[in-house]
């Protein structure tokens, strides 16, 4: 075991210095804020205590992503996190990982516990398109902002529902990357702000183009040019009613379409 993992008797098995310090700074500042209330923790069954803890601590770092403040550029990364940057193959999985790693991403367990609810809620609530997972080395993790009370919740799913046919990590790159359309603020901090039907047409917007780019790709991938495929996009073809393919993008149905006839082409079916 290693770091502040515990062994059958729930003890720490090899004290972490920044963790201990960071308990007792956390002690010192609960007593100076507020002795009688932080004596009060003391009637706390320590269990409910660490949960309470470990509950706020994800909403906290879930309201950082909703504000967009970056918290290791604040503090910068460790000796170990530097080293492990340096050694990290896939630069973007690596960054990706560092989100599970800073509690911006929470794995399902630790979803559930924090939001209080169980697995099949959470998977009623994905199929609902309230919230979204991510895909982490193949496991769903799901981002902490979702625990921010400050956002809106039903604000916040209809945005997730606008950008529904998207991938799960392109939700996140729109929600959380500063928008020019929003005065440079990120889509989570202008929900913060209220700023509903700007956010839901910035959304629109954002999956329009990821569209329209997803299909440009395919299209160049068949044809073989990037000209040839912004002629096809823009050209009525029989196969879609006579219909040219840039017109049907606004439609799930119609994107299903184009990509269908991108696929018969690539297989020598040209109508």
């Amino acid at each position: 075991m290693t770091g502040t993992e515990s062994d059958e008797h729930g003890n720490l098995s090899r004290h972490d210095a920044r963790f201990l310090h960071l308990v007792h700074v956390e002690a010192v500042a609960a007593v100076l804020f507020d002795p009688v209330a932080t004596l009060a923790f003391l009637d706390v069954p320590d269990a409910e205590l660490g949960r309470l803890l470990k509950t706020r601590i994800m909403e906290v770092v879930g309201m950082s992503t909703a504000l967009n403040i970056d918290l290791r550029a604040i503090h910068g990364p460790s000796p170990e996190e530097a080293n492990c940057a340096k050694l990290a193959p896939d630069l973007r999985m690596g960054e990706r990982r560092s989100l599970v790693d800073d509690g911006k991403l929470l794995r399902t367990s630790r979803y559930c516990a924090a939001s209080g609810i169980s697995e099949r809620k959470l998977s009623r609530a994905v199929s609902a398109g309230r919230i979204f997972s991510v895909d982490i080395e193949g496991e769903p993790c799901y981002p902490a902002f979702f625990l921010v009370r400050d956002l809106d919740r039903k604000d916040l799913a209809k945005v997730v529902r606008r950008l529904d046919g998207l991938t799960g990590w392109s939700k996140w790159e729109f929600l959380t990357s500063p928008n020019m359309s929003l005065g440079n603020m990120t889509p989570l901090q202008a929900l913060m702000h209220r700023e509903v039907k700007q956010v839901l047409s910035a959304a629109r917007a954002f999956k329009e183009g990821s569209i329209l780019a997803t299909v440009t790709a395919k299209a160049i991938g068949v044809l073989g040019s990037k000209e040839a495929a912004k002629h096809w996009l823009a050209t009525p073809a029989i196969a879609l009613d006579r219909c040219r393919p840039l017109d049907l993008l606004h439609d799930p149905n119609g994107v299903e379409s184009v990509m269908t006839l991108l696929v018969r082409i690539d297989h020598g079916v040209y109508t």
